[in-house]
């Protein structure tokens, strides 16, 4: 009797063991596919206000910002970002060296990602100067405009693609719409 309900419920548990299996992969692939769909799909998810970098552009000399091979606008655009986007943390007792404090990691790494595929892409012949000045300057934009927003579902949205430049590159031109 003993051993007929234990095999009783070992024959259980492994259909139980199987059913969630089977659901737990059937979910997985249905979020794949969703993630297919929405990476081909340029729509607007994100939508943030967007306040006129010019006169900040204009207070950095070409100097201070530096070169780029962009031109110049897009240098002062990068000099401006870095400024906001990190600042140095003084020297304490036992540390002898300043620390770099990244604002929005996440949203700071992937412009820097979007940057070195482009640079890449012009030396490939993929993409024009034009076109990359372009596109790179819509994405320094939206950048410069949402230090200061809540920007969590954006940044998780941005480290859904592992790092994959183009499909940032995409996020930032498709899917994010400023709004002055």
């Amino acid at each position: 009797m003993k051993r007929k309900v234990s095999l009783i419920l070992i024959f259980m548990c492994s259909i139980i063991s199987a059913y969630s299996q089977t659901s737990y992969m059937a979910d997985i692939s249905n979020f794949n596919k969703n993630e297919a769909t929405t990476t081909n799909v340029s729509r607007v998810y994100f939508k943030f206000l967007a306040v006129s970098q010019l006169d900040y552009i204009k207070n950095v000399s070409t100097e201070t910002a530096g070169t780029h091979f962009l031109g110049d606008t897009i240098a002062r655009k990068v000099y401006l970002l870095k400024q906001r986007y990190t600042y140095k943390e003084p020297i304490s007792p036992g540390s002898f060296a300043t620390k770099t404090i990244f604002r929005k990691q996440e949203i700071y790494n992937s412009v820097n990602k979007i940057e070195k595929y482009l640079k890449k892409s012009i030396k490939g012949g993929e993409v024009s100067k034009d076109a990359a000045r372009e596109e790179y300057n819509k994405v320094l934009d939206v950048a410069l405009n949402v230090l200061d927003e809540d920007t969590d579902k954006f940044e998780h949205r941005l480290s859904s693609v592992n790092g994959d430049a183009a499909r940032l590159l995409k996020i930032y031109i498709n899917e994010v719409q400023l709004k002055e």
